[in-house]
């Protein structure tokens, strides 16, 4: 089992974060996970979605946080 940093909502600790700087903190917390577990790139990279560039708009900013939120509500279970 891998110490990971638990992924949560970026707006609610830094609510004026820019949306590069959003997504710089949210890419570097998947590089961290995939130097930590040795692998998972499938999961933590996802290609052409990693140079995506946001709009300084926060309903964006908004909703990747409550997608993050959604996350975090699931039950998930580890099977044998």
């Amino acid at each position: 089992m891998h110490n990971l940093e638990e992924l949560k909502p970026i707006l609610r600790g830094n609510p004026e974060i820019s949306s590069e700087k959003y997504l710089a903190l949210f890419n570097r917390q998947f590089r961290e996970a995939i130097e930590m577990t040795g692998g998972f790139e499938q999961i933590f990279i996802t290609g052409l979605f990693d140079h995506i560039v946001l709009p300084e708009e926060r309903d964006a900013l908004n909703e990747i946080d409550e997608l993050i939120q959604l996350a975090r509500s699931l039950v998930l279970q580890i099977y044998p």
